[in-house]
């Protein structure tokens, strides 16, 4: 059984989460800089444009907490995972069509 190999906390800690350290996939073989220089490309900033459209704000090299107004609702696109972010500010419709959109 892999699970008496584990160190009991690691294999308490798959328990929790439902899986075995066996199920994550390995990492893709190349060093910190490729995959930093990778993962700000793979970033992009996702909002409403003055003409009610969602547009891409910025890249991963461009991007800054300014960008994001008390008003709006963002996606951040990493790599294949996406993040909503609704400022305290921003309507109830406005996040129904982030939301949408993002889908």
């Amino acid at each position: 059984d892999d699970e008496t190999k584990e160190p009991r906390d690691e294999v308490d800690f798959w328990k929790a989460l439902g899986g075995k350290k066996a199920d994550i996939p390995d990492t893709p073989d190349i060093d910190n800089a490729e995959y930093d220089a990778l993962y700000i490309e793979k970033t992009a900033l996702y909002g409403k444009s003055e003409g009610g459209e969602f547009q891409k704000l910025g890249d991963g090299k461009s991007l800054q907490k300014n960008m994001l107004v008390d008003e709006g609702c963002f996606i951040v696109e990493c790599f294949d995972l996406f993040y909503i972010w609704n400022s305290r500010h921003s309507s109830a419709e406005s996040k129904e069509e982030c939301e949408n959109y993002a889908k």
